[in-house]
């Protein structure tokens, strides 16, 4: 199972409200929580001397890999220009090494791009190139949470980056697979994490070329460098942020990133925000009760504001003045964004996106948290139950969005960090549901569902209605409630049998020893199911639309195919169909989405309720009219105008 797992961010909460007629921020209760270090390297920095790299101590690790023995080379590329390491030396190399079974081999490079601005074609003749001594190395995954162990290898002379950049490599000679954690031998930060340059990958047979896989949703290279150079001691950096989104008047969280980039451990922090033209806001400091220890180490300050009544959008700027009282040494001290004010409020509903599956024997806490947020919440949770945990589920889904998990049972809350499905990121799932359910939307979106006579397709409509403008996407889901079959092989896993439910919380309890679900294996009629989507069996998402504009209302319809396994059609009820469709924004977050029941086409009615629909046309793809379903795709015409392209095979 490929797995992966998400940064954990530092989080550094404060309170700042802004007067709706000055926007001045004003902060009291500062909280901070500071990320533990985990990696536990061989060489300690010296003087002016700090591992770098797009991966950061403290970052949980997967990894990733093409399930077959073969070379498997990774890398990062660092920019000539790069704003630290530009002119930098590299010491040493630090990656991280799962398995020495069965690895015949492994090399760490430095390689100046070729002319197509990729790693070279034969890594050995790098301009640095380093085979490791396999006595030396460490092997293993540190916890289940950090994968992986780091391995320093320090080269005999520095490697000054170049103006025209380098790439920093790592290739695994893998002759078999009698360990299966060599199947995914490249470790990654995972899904949510990604940035440019973090990820280069290439392997003997199944990716033969270079390929770029940054922002591909697989995270950032767990790759280091030992760099050598001018550093200042008091220094954070500020990332920019995406626009916030204000309801008039009501409190909003800004979140601000910023990342350790000096050499002095860092205590306390100033700040300063600048809304639209006024002045910035009175400098406020906030100490840390941890200090941040680790260069790339990364807080979020949260600073909830008090959003303008005035609709309209408002740029920002929340500049980092001061470390440890120091003038901050970063030349990236401002983060930059905005605020966007609607015209209107827009309900946000929250996509669950949870993985599980049969023969995850933990999965159970995962289906008393979607149950809890189904009980608390109605209409407002859209539970997508993921069967991908283990191939011999018989709701394995192959066509979905290839989303790294960290392990299961484990759910995003539209697809933002990957959390608990019981409880939730601390606090338990509800307040983290809560939490998400009152971010502000911009997007406002419906949808319906209809299901042919054959039952062998769902048309889905969506109707889309922005409030901002912008490069979103568009996915459906089709989902099952109430999925049974009495086989054997349907019964869920469940280690908690074992356990006593005075132990548990009320909501375990029937899972645990005595329980009405109590036993190893239980049979149960699994809720919120995806049996389909708009994904094919690859991952990739086949509705493609055009770039929203605010205030320009967009219909869209797409054919979703029913299933066509046997057993599993047999499970599913289709008076039990839903159809989702979920608005994702360019930072792959789902902005707001929306759930409807899916009709029998003949049953279906209009908005007023005066019409039934009906098929009334069907044609081949040039146009030609027919009476009956022909082989290849037909396009389908519904008595309210509305058409649809579908398969018939």
């Amino acid at each position: 199972m490929k797995r992966t797992l998400l940064a954990l961010a530092l989080v550094l909460s404060c309170f700042c409200g802004i007067q709706a007629q000055w926007l001045q921020p004003t902060v009291d209760a500062p909280f901070v929580k500071v990320l533990t270090p985990t990696t536990k390297g061989t060489i300690k920095p010296g003087t002016n001397q700090v591992w770098w790299g797009y991966y950061a101590d403290g970052m949980q690790r997967d990894a990733i890999g093409t399930q077959v023995a073969e070379t498997v080379e990774q890398a990062i590329f660092i920019k000539g220009n790069d704003p630290f390491m530009a002119g930098k030396k590299i010491q040493a190399i630090r990656f991280f090494l799962r398995s020495l079974k069965d690895v015949s081999e492994v090399r760490v490079w430095l390689a100046k791009p070729n002319a197509a601005g990729q790693p070279p074609a034969n890594t050995k003749q790098a301009n640095v190139s380093v085979t490791c001594d396999l006595t030396k190395l460490q092997a293993g995954d540190q916890d289940q949470k950090h994968l992986g162990i780091a391995n320093d290898i320090a080269l005999t002379q520095p490697f000054e980056v170049p103006a025209e950049g380098v790439f920093v490599g790592v290739t695994f000679e893998i002759e078999a697979l009698s360990d299966l954690i060599n199947a995914s031998p490249i470790v990654t930060t995972g899904s949510g994490t990604d940035v440019d340059n973090s990820l280069w990958v290439r392997t003997a047979v199944r990716i033969p070329n270079w390929a770029d896989a940054a922002n591909k949703g697989f995270g950032r290279a767990a790759i280091q460098v030992l760099s050598e150079g001018a550093i200042p001691e008091n220094a954070l950096d500020a990332k920019d942020f995406d626009p916030v989104y204000m309801k008039p008047g009501k409190r909003t969280i800004v979140p601000v990133t910023a990342t350790m980039a000096g050499t002095k451990q860092v205590n306390s922090l100033a700040f300063t925000m600048k809304v639209g033209n006024h002045e910035p806001s009175k400098e406020q400091t906030v100490n840390l009760p941890q200090p941040l220890t680790l260069f790339g180490q990364e807080l979020q300050l949260n600073i909830p504001v008090n959003a303008p009544m005035q609709s309209g959008e408002y740029p920002v700027e929340v500049t980092i003045t001061k470390v440890n009282g120091e003038a901050n040494g970063s030349p990236h001290a401002t983060s930059k964004g905005a605020f966007v004010v609607l015209e209107k409020e827009i309900v946000r509903n929250v996509v669950v996106e949870e993985n599980t599956g049969t023969g995850c024997g933990w999965c159970p806490r995962g289906i008393a948290g979607m149950m809890k947020l189904r009980d608390t919440f109605g209409d407002r949770f859209i539970g997508i139950g993921i069967h991908r945990f283990n191939q011999s589920d018989p709701m394995f889904i192959s066509k979905y969005e290839r989303i790294a998990w960290s392990g299961a049972p484990m759910c995003m809350l539209n697809r933002g960090d990957q959390i608990d499905p019981f409880k939730g990121s601390g606090e338990g799932i509800v307040k983290d549901f809560q939490e998400e359910m009152e971010r502000t939307s911009a997007i406002e979106v419906s949808v319906s569902g209809v299901l042919d006579d054959a039952k062998t397709h769902v048309y889905a409509t969506a109707n889309i209605n922005p409030l901002v403008s912008g490069n979103f996407k568009l996915a459906y889901v089709l989902v099952a409630d109430e999925v049974f079959c009495p086989k054997d092989n349907w019964r869920q896993m469940n280690y908690y049998s074992a356990r006593r439910r005075e132990t548990q919380p009320e909501e375990m309890a029937q899972f645990c020893m005595g329980g009405a679900q109590g036993t190893k294996l239980f049979e149960w009629h699994y809720d919120d199911v995806a049996i389909s989507s708009s994904y094919d069996n690859n991952g990739k998402n086949q509705v493609q639309i055009d770039a929203l504009e605010a205030g320009k209302t967009l219909k869209h319809s797409f054919t979703i195919d029913m299933p066509t396994d046997a057993e599993l059609l047999s499970a599913v009820q289709t008076n039990k169909l839903y159809v989702v469709a979920m608005v994702i924004a360019p930072d792959g977050r789902i902005e707001n989405a929306a759930k409807s029941h899916v009709t029998p086409i003949a049953g279906i009615h209009d908005i007023e309720g005066t019409q039934t629909l009906t098929e009334v046309a069907r044609y081949t793809i040039d146009g030609r009219r027919i009476s009956q379903p022909q082989k290849g795709v037909n396009i389908v015409k519904l008595s309210d105008g509305t058409t649809f392209k579908v398969l018939v095979k």
